[in-house]
């Protein structure tokens, strides 16, 4: 379950540990973005990556085996690519 954007989101998540440094984040290979955007203790920097897409597309762009669950109350629409 992803919590950390202050959403329940299903689905399991793995992320990679990250630093404010543009490129911290691996890329994908797909169109999702990854960006070092989860914040672990409240107050703190981001620490982890997390891969963005767009839940309203065809294709959101996540990588295989993974599916866009959508972020509650964020605009534009914004998701989380997660694991089934």
């Amino acid at each position: 379950m992803f919590e950390d954007l202050g959403a329940s989101i299903p689905g399991d998540y793995c992320a990679h540990t990250c630093d404010s440094s543009p490129d911290s984040c691996p890329p994908t290979g797909t169109p999702g973005l990854a960006m070092c955007i989860v914040v672990l203790d409240m107050g703190g920097d981001p620490t982890h990556c997390a891969v963005l897409c767009d839940p309203q597309l065809r294709d959101p762009g996540c990588p295989p085996e993974t599916s866009c669950k959508d972020v509650p109350d964020l605009q534009p629409p914004v998701g989380v690519c997660t694991a089934p």
